[in-house]
């Protein structure tokens, strides 16, 4: 049975990896996935922002990445996720972490101050890090 969410009101595929729904376009994974493994070492260290559902963590966990996945509601993530407030200093969370990666996908457009993101990422990433990021509408971003 083919489900759908509403995206602008218009209905829209719902997709999912292995049974947890992906709350993106269909196709917009497989893409950003095609990136980020030819950009971020397998095995690398990731932080997995606003995990949601939790189907971008387990993706890159079965790919053999080492991923924290967190969220404001982690109990609806189906990976293991921590509590995280983005809207907060968040980075003050992972005392002397450091992460290889940053992948923050479908989320950006859902924060009061996007910049916060960026600032507090940096202060989480390794040198040489990769910040991965989409958003469905970045207009707003100057």
């Amino acid at each position: 049975m083919t489900s759908f969410f509403s995206l602008r009101g218009r209905p829209t595929i719902a997709t999912e990896y292995k049974g947890i729904p992906e709350c993106a376009l269909p196709g917009e994974h497989n893409a950003i996935f095609g990136y980020f493994r030819n950009t971020v070492p397998h095995g690398a260290r990731v932080l997995d922002l606003a995990s949601g559902r939790g189907a971008w963590a387990k993706r890159l966990t079965e790919q053999g990445y080492a991923v924290l996945a967190c969220d404001i509601r982690p109990e609806l993530c189906a990976v293991p996720c921590k509590r995280i407030d983005l809207n907060e200093s968040f980075s003050d969370c992972f005392a002397d972490a450091a992460f290889d990666a940053i992948s923050a996908i479908e989320m950006l457009e859902h924060i009061e101050n996007p910049r916060h993101i960026f600032r507090q990422s940096n202060n989480l990433l390794e040198s040489g890090g990769h910040l991965v990021i989409s958003t469905p509408n970045a207009s707003g971003l100057h």
